[in-house]
């Protein structure tokens, strides 16, 4: 079995699910959107979208059995799931759905900024969850976004477990269970996989691991038979996807060429094509 893991541009690996939680057989391979992911805006949101189906296209195209969407914002999930044949997991939908199962509410407790609430406000909306969130919790502040990719900030902490970002999120956690009444806490960013474990330890509620959850629900699709049903996504018409390879590959074009005329302008490298500080959700990351 052979498991798409949808990645955005610039990211030479993502996270994967520890090998032995899915089980002998079972491979993981990156594929890569060839836009980066950009959910400050509805507009970037759509590209970011665009990109994600592209990518699903070409997963199915190359032999995978399924597909997980790595970001807890779902990019593309429900256009993905029209475009191609093969069982399309969104890593956000997997652990809401997953939290259902566990009890009545739960709350997303991400180290992303509240620039992110719209976009799980969406999802939420669209999987018909809004009733079972009961709060958003985000650990950083602009400033920690502006510099969460440099050697000190956020995700290389997360790597390396710093103590004090370990504090900051199980005491959101903590706090979302105590005092906004959730009963599980989903981790909003795949790339928080690495404190999974030790921020669980901050609360008797179920913790999430959105990248397991995904994973093994990818998995369980694929050895069941099961994919998504073409009377709720209705197939593409397959001249789709040279469509959208166009315009995937336009729109890279336009913003290579933007980050040029950024770097000129501020001195600095820019890197909108592969700075990983521009991925909002993750992997949510």
């Amino acid at each position: 079995m052979r498991i798409a893991n949808l990645l955005p541009t610039g990211y030479a690996e993502g996270f994967d699910p520890a090998p032995e939680l899915l089980g002998p057989g079972v491979s993981v391979e990156p594929v890569m959107m060839d836009l980066p992911a950009l959910p400050t805006n509805a507009v970037d949101l759509l590209l970011t979208d665009v990109a994600a189906v592209e990518a699903s296209i070409r997963a199915q195209a190359s032999g995978f059995d399924g597909i997980v969407i790595n970001s807890v914002a779902d990019y593309g999930l429900r256009a993905a799931r029209s475009a191609v044949r093969i069982p399309v997991v969104g890593t956000g939908q997997a652990s809401m759905l997953l939290a259902c199962s566990l009890g009545n509410r739960f709350s997303i407790v991400s180290v992303l900024s509240p620039s992110l609430r719209e976009c799980h406000d969406r999802q939420l909306r669209e999987y018909g969850l809004s009733d079972r969130c009961s709060s958003m919790r985000f650990v950083t502040s602009a400033s920690e976004m502006a510099t969460i990719a440099d050697p000190d900030g956020w995700y290389a902490g997360m790597r390396s477990r710093r103590a004090d970002m370990v504090e900051r999120i199980g005491a959101q956690i903590r706090a979302a269970v105590d005092d906004d009444g959730a009963d599980s806490v989903i981790l909003g960013c795949t790339c928080m996989v690495p404190v999974a474990q030790d921020v669980a330890t901050y609360t008797a509620a179920p913790v999430i691991n959105p990248l397991d959850a995904a994973f093994l629900h990818a998995a369980m699709l694929v050895r069941m038979g099961l994919s998504q049903s073409p009377s709720c996504f209705l197939p593409a018409e397959t001249s789709r996807a040279a469509v959208l390879r166009a315009m995937v590959k336009g729109a890279a074009a336009t913003m290579s060429a933007e980050a040029v005329d950024d770097e000129t302008a501020c001195g600095n490298t820019c890197e909108i094509l592969s700075a990983p500080d521009r991925e909002v959700v993750a992997g949510a990351r």
